[in-house]
């Protein structure tokens, strides 16, 4: 009689014990994040945009821009949130990445936590 007469191997399945729970739940928020789809939110006139862009700019606040940008797929890009850098003629500037002002469809404030 041979060994491997008596030995089923399960392949990859004996590893799974492997994986810890932090990593696991990783890999699921990954896979979520990468299948979600992004709803359009209202388009604002460009007077409300200019308010909130100017309070941030004003208090240093962080916004969360939405751009009126669709992907292959039609789903709206994820927003570009951060603290306006600067601003010039044509672009808005988050974190140093510039943003169209012909291009932003909602912006809002973010709620920041205070650490202490």
């Amino acid at each position: 009689m041979e060994l491997n007469a008596y030995y089923n191997d399960r392949g990859v399945k004996k590893y799974n014990g492997f994986y810890l729970s932090e990593h696991t739940a990783t890999l699921d928020k990954e896979r979520n994040n990468r299948y979600a789809t992004i709803a359009g939110k209202d388009e604002m006139s460009p007077e409300q945009l200019y308010e909130v862009i100017d309070y941030a700019l004003f208090k240093s606040k962080e916004v969360s821009i939405q751009l009126n940008m669709k992907d292959i797929e039609g789903d709206f890009l994820p927003d570009v949130c951060g603290v306006i850098d600067g601003y010039d003629e044509v672009n808005l500037y988050v974190n140093q990445v510039a943003v169209p002002f012909n291009k932003i469809r909602h912006a809002m404030l973010l709620e920041t936590k205070t650490w202490y």
